[in-house]
């Protein structure tokens, strides 16, 4: 049967007809084909400039390791089972359907803030205890078993390609990507791409597309997701740095074998985190193997089996608390470790709640959050203290909204060090650091650069024109504040934040000059970070879980419209409005970034990129930048809706996500920041010649980038929650 001028077959020549589109990225896209199975289609693009698909596919197709389904019929790897012809040549391949919608990320397992946010068909997440946790990680290290004794390296090992079941069960996806040999020829197929949190040391270099990977590089990553669904999103090479100088990147920890929890080492875990003395010592022992000695020889960590068993036993040595029925600890303890933690966590409320507007006096100022749509008042105030710190996710699902601004040369009260810049890519001109030692999930600039909002558990916003914290957002009277989305308007004047912690996602309008709060309940749940205002500050854009946009009224806090093109469901991962408000970019996670014309509510421009993560608009409104969390940021000219440029830094391997994109005020050039080596990149876009290199001194991701209004000074916001200004004009020639 013939679709779309295309007839399909399998190579026996059974006929495949596509049915929906369920998803697309930047190799192909996916159908439903019958109950059960999914069709896999590369684009002809993909398949030019990869001539070894197809033997890849031919090698791997109906060849799944012994175990990849579980004997109760649970699907523990979405092996492809056959493969697809179109008209006599390779299209593809049909593989097992996982049920996106009843299943979620394993990023949304290990961070207790996604689960307490889960909503829909995946609120089971919120029941997830530590017991449940403790299984996700057996069934894991079952599910690496199976593969390394099939001979199949992951190679790319990341949470976005396990999903959890209600049950604990997980499955592994993208397994077409995975290095494999060909039984027959012998022929190796490389997995070419990684992210560099889960990448060993011996491996950050190398050149994927042609290093032979070993499963030890698997089980680097396996004792990384571990460590993070066991204490709670901790990544084992995130903390607090007590050498001397900066913190080093992760990748270079790792190389030292310098994780959080090594006995006499610079790095400990943050205060907020959970115990490590949670763990047994045989646990702790064999994370141990993992990140020293594995750091030496790589031969030292532990298997997946010996994961396996020994996770086991601990399921078997858990005891349920007598004061929650949710707590679940090993027996040996004395008493509830949860319970320890919880009350240490507990905030202190203030004895006079207040704060310092933005450009006044120290005078105290209480903020009234005002009923959903009602606008009527209620008690008691907000308490405006920090809140305790949670577990930030390493995957960072909580990406910047960012718009045109910077930070201003007042950091006076600020500034934890001054250091006078030596040129691109030495040190930053300034420094402003959150006043506590967590980590930032969010960072946004006012146009201006008068204002600079940055959130975790808390929020903080500063007064950088005057140079101190000017307010500090807390606890609620409904509860503890947990900022999802963070969005400052162009003015600096009000802040939008989301609460995924209540009963129903919300939405606070913070007016940071009256000292006034408004909460609203939006019509889809928001994704991730995808909020922004419009130039004029009247219109705050959401995006949901689904690819769509809503629209609301700041001052009326009415939904005014809902975009939508009709594409299959997939979350919005980042908004920008073009400078003069006529139209608004969604990028979304499967691939595409939707431009829609506001006038008329249709799409104008489709784009596809890898996997988008931060979008903007030139300040000419000429083109737009979407940054790719596979690596690299593609600038498109919106007039003709070709590619204008693809930059990609020169360490760029595979691992070098970009998470933040900004244009300069005259448009020439694109600062391009990453998730890897906490690198931000500019480019000359005309030239696509790479111009400067700025360094992040902790190393640490980058959630924010943002020009001064002149262009002689660039901003960039990182997760350990530090500011950097670096000068520009050395710049300026190239």
């Amino acid at each position: 049967m013939a679709v779309g001028g295309v007839r399909f077959t399998t190579a026996s020549g059974d006929v495949v007809v596509p049915g929906r589109r369920l998803a697309a990225g930047g190799q192909g896209e996916v159908f439903t084909v019958s109950a059960g199975q999914v069709f896999k289609r590369y684009f002809p693009a993909t398949l030019d400039s990869d001539p070894s698909l197809e033997r890849r596919l031919r090698a791997v197709a109906g060849h799944a390791p012994a175990g990849w389904r579980e004997p109760g019929g649970h699907l523990a790897l979405a092996w492809p089972a056959k493969v697809v012809l179109g008209d006599g040549r390779f299209a593809g391949f049909l593989m097992p359907a996982v049920d996106m919608a009843q299943t979620v990320g394993l990023h949304r397992i290990t961070n207790p803030t996604d689960r307490r946010a889960a909503t829909g068909m995946t609120a089971w997440a919120r029941g997830f205890t530590w017991e449940y946790l403790v299984r996700t990680a057996i069934n894991l290290a079952g599910a690496v078993r199976v593969l390394h004794q099939g001979g199949v390296v992951i190679g790319d090992f990341n949470e976005a390609n396990v999903r959890v079941w209600r049950h604990a069960r997980v499955t592994l996806l993208d397994c077409d990507s995975m290095q494999v040999t060909d039984p027959a020829s012998g022929e190796r197929f490389f997995c070419p791409v990684g992210r560099p949190e889960f990448t060993p040391p011996e491996l950050l270099h190398a050149d994927w597309r042609t290093t032979v990977r070993q499963p030890s590089s698997d089980l680097f990553a396996l004792a990384v997701h571990v460590h993070q669904l066991l204490l709670e999103g901790e990544h084992p090479f995130r903390g607090l740095w007590r050498g001397t100088g900066d913190k080093p990147p992760v990748p270079e920890l790792a190389r030292a074998g310098t994780w959080a929890q090594r006995e006499g080492g610079l790095l400990s875990p943050r205060p907020a985190a959970v115990s490590p003395a949670l763990l047994p010592p045989a646990i702790t022992g064999m994370f141990r193997r993992a990140f020293e000695d594995g750091a030496i020889d790589p031969g030292a960590r532990p298997t997946a089996l010996q994961w396996q068993n020994a996770l086991t036993v601990l399921a078997g040595q858990l005891r349920r608390c007598d004061a929650s029925r949710a707590h679940f600890y090993p027996v040996p303890h004395a008493a509830c470790p949860w319970c320890r933690h919880e009350a240490a966590r507990k905030p202190v409320p203030a004895a006079s709640p207040r704060i310092r507007p933005l450009g006044a006096s120290p005078a105290p100022i209480h903020f009234t959050v005002l009923h959903p749509m009602t606008q009527s008042a209620l008690a008691p105030a907000l308490h405006l203290t920090p809140a305790p710190k949670r577990a930030a996710s390493t995957w960072r699902r909580h990406r910047t909204a960012i718009e045109v601004g910077f930070v201003a040369l007042a950091l006076i009260g600020l500034v934890v060090g001054l250091i006078v810049a030596q040129g691109p890519g030495t040190s930053p001109a300034r420094t402003l650091t959150q006043p506590d030692a967590g980590q930032s999930n969010e960072a946004t600039f006012s146009r201006d650069g008068t204002t600079l909002a940055t959130a975790d558990s808390s929020a903080y916003v500063w007064n950088t024109a005057t140079g101190h914290l000017a307010v500090t957002l807390g606890a609620t009277s409904a509860g503890p504040f947990d900022s999802d989305a963070l969005a400052l308007s162009p003015d600096g004047k009000t802040l939008a934040t989301s609460d995924q912690t209540a009963q129903a996602p919300a939405v606070t309008l913070w007016d940071l000059t009256a000292g006034r709060a408004a909460t609203f309940t939006p019509h889809l749940a928001i994704a991730g970070d995808a909020m922004a205002f419009s130039p004029d500050g009247t219109i705050l854009a959401l995006g949901d879980d689904d690819g769509r946009v809503d629209l609301w009224s700041v001052r009326g806090k009415q939904l005014i419209a809902t975009l939508s093109d009709g594409s299959p469901a997939s979350p919005v991962t980042a908004l920008a409005f073009s400078p003069g408000g006529q139209s608004v970019a969604a990028a979304r996670r499967d691939g595409s970034t939707c431009v829609w014309d506001l006038a008329t509510r249709h799409p104008l421009r489709v784009f596809t990129v890898g996997q988008p993560d931060a979008v903007a608009f030139s300040p000419d409104g000429k083109m737009l930048a979407i940054g790719d969390f596979r690596g690299g940021a593609a600038v498109w000219d919106l007039g003709s809706g070709k590619p204008a440029g693809d930059f990609r830094a020169p360490a760029d391997n595979g691992v070098l996500g970009v998470t933040a994109v900004t244009f300069s005020p005259d448009s020439a050039t694109v600062a391009v920041g990453d998730s890897g080596a906490g690198d931000t990149s500019v480019w000359n876009v005309k030239t696509k010649r790479l111009i400067a290199t700025e360094h992040d001194p902790g190393g640490s991701e980058i959630l924010a980038v943002a020009f001064s209004p002149d262009g002689k000074t660039l901003a960039t916001a990182d997760l350990d929650g530090s500011t950097y200004v670096w000068d520009t004009t050395p710049w300026q020639s190239q």
